[in-house]
């Protein structure tokens, strides 16, 4: 496509083994000459994600570059440099915005996004379960309109889930969602490679927002592959499920169960998920916008998810049917606490010494939410019932200051939906400094959603 350039894939790590680079990049740091790190935000297989300041301008943006020990490299870095690429051309509300990248001797190359406040529509589910008809449209309808300007712009996204949504919240914008990770975004029109990485890192449950077409050909570019995704994600938020991956793509069982689930649901949406998520891309609808008009979202209005007191609707059955959780976790002091969405690794130890990485999705002075890694959360929730007030010791960094605070605190829930486990601690005992700079950090953000 004309103005577009396609990246390949860089030469093999032994070639980039010339940078000097620090062992692991703290708090402090500097980088490029222009950006002090501040805090941890995200750490993934591929990608490791920095709270930075500005130096000239003060600003504080998301600084993305390359995971210290990725088993490859070369990958990571093309995903890298593929998404600074796309960023360059999309501009709309509804996509993260990128205000610099580079290739820095300290981190290799690197992307500055902006900082976003909010949750992750994963993180949301995990605590949740599902949303009620009006919230899981407005996330489809928004998420879908900036899906329909990359389309426009000649791009796909390829990786539209939970996790890649953004919800946000600003001044000037009350509540809005942001597409977030164009790793895997490509050009329409460019010839394939046949060395280009595609999803070889990425989280097996990955897979159940990818249509066959995008397995079976991988290199195949087709936006009615973001439109299969992005029904299954309005699936996941209606249902609190999505259908187990069929061997020959009948997917009528799930939404025969859907309209089960949700009987109020008008048999237009669930049609309309059903024809999105069509085993062959030409039965599906010609585009996202029309798939946005048969389902409803079209005319969604906006609403408040992260508002701090919504309607649950989780106590209803999700897909497989399961016992439904109760209305409120019972005992969490933090409650009793002013809340605020904040991301950033955490590390649980249990008391015979094992680990349990994830990230938090809020943090008051009474404790946290924590979403586990998805490579921890089989076994956590094969531990579920020894799990409830376990005394556990928590590693995070503190807001204000990125200052990384242990912390004890007792395990009061745990939620396991779909694999996907949350985790809400209480902290037993916290440092007046932790306190103080959770306090501010509360007060400066503003309240968080009920979990």
């Amino acid at each position: 496509m004309a103005g577009h350039a396609y990246l390949p894939d860089l030469a093999p790590p032994s070639s980039l083994s010339g940078r000097s680079r620090s062992s692991q990049p703290k708090r402090g740091d500097a980088v490029a000459g222009r950006y002090e790190l501040s805090r941890e935000i995200a750490r993934g297989a591929m990608a490791t994600v920095f709270e930075a300041r500005h130096a000239a301008l003060g600003r504080m943006v998301a600084l993305k570059f390359v995971q210290r020990d990725c088993p490859q490299p070369a990958i990571a870095e093309s995903r890298l440099r593929r998404a600074t690429a796309a960023l360059g051309f999309l501009r709309h509300p509804g996509i993260v915005e990128a205000f610099d990248a580079g290739d820095s001797a300290e981190l290799g190359p690197f992307l500055a996004l902006e900082m976003l406040d909010g949750r992750t529509l994963e993180g949301i589910l995990a605590a949740r379960r599902r949303l009620s008809i009006e919230d899981s449209l407005f996330v489809v309808r928004s998420a879908g309109e900036a899906l329909a300007y990359i389309h426009k712009r000649g791009f796909v996204h390829r990786d539209i889930r939970p996790a890649n949504i953004f919800l946000t919240r600003s001044p000037h914008v009350p509540e809005g969602i942001k597409l977030i990770d164009f790793g895997l975004a490509v050009p329409i029109g460019d010839d394939p490679s046949p060395n280009e990485p595609m999803r070889g890192f990425d989280p097996l449950g990955a897979l159940e927002y990818v249509p066959s077409e995008q397995l079976s050909r991988p290199t195949k570019k087709d936006p009615r592959s973001d439109q299969y995704a992005l029904a299954a994600v309005l699936l996941e938020c209606l249902a609190g499920n999505v259908p187990a991956i069929p061997d020959n793509d009948d997917l009528s069982g799930g939404l025969g169960a859907l309209r089960e689930l949700v009987p109020e649901l008008p048999p237009s949406t669930s049609e309309a998920i059903a024809r999105a998520m069509a085993p062959s891309p030409g039965d599906r609808f010609p585009s996202v916008e029309a798939f946005l008009d048969a389902c409803g979202a079209a005319s969604a209005r906006p609403t408040a998810i992260l508002s701090p007191a919504r309607p649950r609707v989780d106590s209803r059955p999700t897909i497989p049917v399961v016992a439904p959780a109760p209305e409120q976790p019972q005992g969490v002091s933090r409650r009793r606490f002013a809340r605020a969405p904040y991301i950033t690794p955490c590390r649980v130890v249990r008391p015979d010494g094992a680990t349990i990485d994830g990230r938090s999705e809020d943090v008051s002075e009474g404790g946290l939410l924590i979403v586990l890694s998805q490579r921890e959360e089989t076994r956590a929730g094969q531990d579920k019932d020894k799990s409830d007030n376990e005394k556990v010791r928590v590693r995070f960094a503190l807001p204000t200051s990125g200052l990384v605070a242990t912390v004890m605190a007792t395990v009061r829930w745990v939620r396991d939906n779909r694999g996907r486990c949350a985790l809400g601690v209480e902290f037993d005992e916290l440092p007046e400094e932790a306190r103080r700079s959770i306090s501010t950090y509360v007060t400066l953000v503003g309240p968080a959603p009920s979990a």
